[in-house]
């Protein structure tokens, strides 16, 4: 019986993808795994014999067509999962917008026809708009289209809403108040997924740094294990630095696939963010020109050998102008977040004095420019002087929407205007809106902990790395001039030693690409932690990657005068 719902959970998620199970393994698994053997196994090995003489690169190559075919079948099931989980993170905002319309009276089929034209929602929407085309095309009811498309739908939250509000429109419950009620159901089902999902990326954080220094000592043994079997040390060292590479990368891809969504920046519509065109069009461009003057400066101008010594520093040193970028846009993040916070107040008072305007929101607006609400204010008076011209006063909005970068706040600025402009009660429905907002702000809060803990552990593990690749590039140094001068025939040992030599020049760079690759995932980690900007990886990748870089410097130099060599 396990067995039955097994596969019918994957034949359930293969159809959500778009396609049967029978189908996509008839099409595609079926035959590129076929194509993927047959050319690894057969056609590769006849055309270059050499493969089957290395031993390592011919079991790589025979791993790859099995990682494809799992790859293949995976793919689906991931791309399904990734759907069930944008349903799951949009739910409680698409209800938020169903109860604030509601509340303005707004028809039930234009209230699901504003989630369906809204790309805001993603798959929320299609969902939605499949209901409307069994309204409108095939003019069956409201109610019994959302409890047809509802047994299509991959997310059990959103399936078991759509019922409920079937039931509740068959019924005739009141829907203002129906959706209220579901809207605080939502938000506590959110925040409950919220903070189960950063509990889980903690566990992670403890996974991630036991298995990072298992790995460095791993690391070590490699090293030595040279020594006693006779074998090429750079392939052991290769593959320990893959086997690291492999754990930064699944570490992260586990953090993604744990941590609930988070945008910081909105999308604009209408106006370029004023930061994002100055990054694009003058700060990025400046800061690769500085620093690609700065590192052929230091490749011409420093001796060869004070340049070969310590290529890490001065190569990490040129790359130093990108945290200028990393700095800015740090900044320019907590201007979005400082906007965040004051907009919850600044949406509630606009809400009440609307109600006391006679202007409308117009007057509203006016009203509400003698407080002050940080780096919102000057936003707002912008969009007072645009609502005065009455050229256009929905693009009024928009303009200020796309201006304030954040997609907080344009979220939820769309949902408040148009239910106002509907018709709606001003003051109920920003009492409605804000309650979601302070929720959204109260669980950023407690993930910014979480970054700023994080940020330091991934600091303290750089250096920890650059100190350990630093002292394992000694120790084979050391190991070249021991057996540079030791003679083994004739002595009385036990084990089998072996004369070994390790490429110094080969291995360094080796061991600089570990912390390579340690600040770029950590770079992209603390991003996807904190929901910030796109470049903002920068700061934290050229920082970490120096710091890494000097400390592997001066650990190499005291390691050498301790070992004398």
């Amino acid at each position: 019986m396990a067995k039955i719902k097994v596969h019918e959970k994957i034949a359930m998620l293969f159809k959500y993808y778009g396609i049967s199970f029978s189908r996509y393994l008839a099409t595609r698994l079926v035959p590129i795994s076929s194509v993927m053997f047959f050319l690894v196994f057969f056609l590769i090995p006849h055309v270059f014999p050499l493969i089957n003489e290395l031993r390592i690169t011919r079991y790589i190559l025979y791993m790859i067509p099995f990682y494809v075919t799992i790859a293949l079948f995976l793919y689906p099931i991931s791309q399904a999962m990734k759907k069930r989980r944008e349903i799951e993170e949009r739910l409680h905002l698409a209800v938020t917008k169903m109860a604030v319309m509601a509340a303005a009276g707004i028809p039930r089929e234009e209230i699901i026809r504003s989630i369906a034209t809204d790309p805001t929602y993603g798959e929320i929407s299609e969902i939605f708009n499949k209901v409307l085309v069994l309204v409108d095309k095939w003019k069956i009811s409201l109610a019994r289209s959302l409890r047809l498309i509802a047994e299509e739908v991959i997310s059990d939250g959103l399936r078991d809403f759509m019922r409920r509000l079937a039931s509740a429109i068959e019924v005739g419950e009141n829907l203002s108040e129906f959706l209220g009620k579901e809207q605080k159901v939502m938000l506590v089902e959110y925040e409950t997924r919220y903070r189960t999902s950063l509990e889980l990326a903690n566990i992670l954080r403890e996974i991630y740094v036991s298995t990072l220094v298992s790995t460095m000592f791993l690391l070590s043994f490699l090293v030595i294990l040279p020594v006693l079997t006779g074998a090429d040390p750079l392939v052991f060292l290769f593959s320990g630095i893959s086997a690291y590479a492999i754990v930064e990368g699944v570490i992260y891809y586990l953090l993604r696939i744990v941590l609930p969504e988070e945008t910081l920046y909105g999308k604009p519509k209408h106006i370029a963010y004023e930061f994002d065109r100055l990054l694009t069009r003058f700060y990025l461009p400046i800061t690769t020109v500085m620093s690609f003057v700065l590192g052929t400066l230091f490749y011409f101008l420093v001796p060869a050998g004070l340049f070969v010594q310590y290529w890490p520093l001065f190569i990490s040193t040129s790359l130093l102008p990108f945290s200028i970028v990393g700095v800015l846009i740090y900044k320019d993040e907590k201007r979005v977040r400082d906007r965040d916070k004051n907009y919850e107040v600044y949406i509630r008072v606009l809400g009440a004095a609307a109600i006391a305007s006679t202007e409308g929101l117009t007057g509203a607006v006016e009203r509400v420019l003698s407080h002050d609400f940080g780096e919102l204010t000057p936003l707002i008076r912008n969009l007072y002087k645009r609502l005065r011209t009455r050229i256009n006063k929905v693009m009024s909005w928009e303009y200020f929407m796309d201006e304030s970068g954040s997609w907080l706040i344009q979220t939820f600025t769309r949902m408040f205007v148009d239910s106002v402009n509907l018709g709606g009660n001003p003051d109920l429905v920003s009492r409605l809106i804000t309650d979601s907002i302070s929720r959204i702000l109260s669980l950023r809060t407690e993930r910014q902990s979480l970054v700023s803990n994080i940020t330091g552990i991934l600091y303290g593990l750089a250096i920890g790395v650059a100190m350990s690749m630093a002292v394992l590039v000694q120790m084979m140094a050391m190991l070249n001039k021991t057996m540079s001068q030791v003679t083994l025939a004739g002595l009385p040992i036990q084990i089998p030693i072996f004369a070994v030599s390790y490429d110094l020049s080969i291995t360094s760079f080796l061991v600089v690409s570990v912390i390579a690759v340690h600040a770029a995932f950590s770079g992209l980690m603390l991003r996807d932690l904190s929901g910030g900007h796109r470049y903002s990886p920068l700061l934290h990748l050229v920082v970490i990657f120096w710091v890494a870089a000097a400390v592997y410097t001066i650990m190499q130099n005291v390691m050498s005068i301790v070992l004398g060599i």
